[in-house]
């Protein structure tokens, strides 16, 4: 990936707002977790565009690999200007995991957020921190505490990923 290409993806990540799936409806995530959590999907593996089916059994992938691996995914969203808005997963963050999670599924990057911010992890293992503001959205919940999490339901229709919102 040349510094272009990352630098476009890292203004996309920027603008990109969070929801998540809670009770059947997406809300806006309100404020950021005090325990780190990772985003990531499985769509256009290798930041090659796929087929909306290949992302959506791409994506169902994932979600059997991380439900066996006992993460209890909850699906998010992100908005970035694009429409559909691009889904993935938010499981709680570890760094070896997240890495060989990226790896596995061929991604680019994904999220990691905490009280911090977010951070953007990529796949050679470098990380950058983003505007921790960007995925603050007033009067909306906050991302539950593990123990209030709900498994995962079948993925939801589309299947897009954050990262794919950016390219252009």
């Amino acid at each position: 990936m040349t510094p272009e290409e990352r630098n476009r993806l890292l203004d996309g990540y920027r603008r990109t707002r969070c929801d998540m799936l809670w009770h059947g409806e997406w809300v806006s995530v309100a404020a950021l977790p005090n325990q780190p959590v990772f985003l990531l999907s499985a769509a256009d593996p290798g930041a090659v565009p796929a087929s909306q089916e290949e992302n959506i059994q791409n994506d169902a992938r994932l979600l059997r690999a991380l439900v066996a691996a006992g993460l209890n995914p909850i699906r998010m969203r992100g908005r970035g200007g694009r429409e559909p808005p691009e889904e993935g997963w938010l499981v709680p963050h570890e760094d070896a995991r997240s890495l060989a999670l990226l790896r596995q599924f061929r991604q680019v990057a994904g999220i990691i957020l905490d009280a911090h911010g977010r951070t953007v992890l990529w796949a050679d293992a470098t990380q950058i921190a983003l505007d921790g503001q960007a995925c603050r959205v007033p009067d909306s919940p906050p991302l539950p505490a593990s123990a209030d999490v709900q498994p995962a339901g079948p993925p939801a229709t589309g299947g897009a990923d954050m990262q794919s919102s950016q390219r252009g």
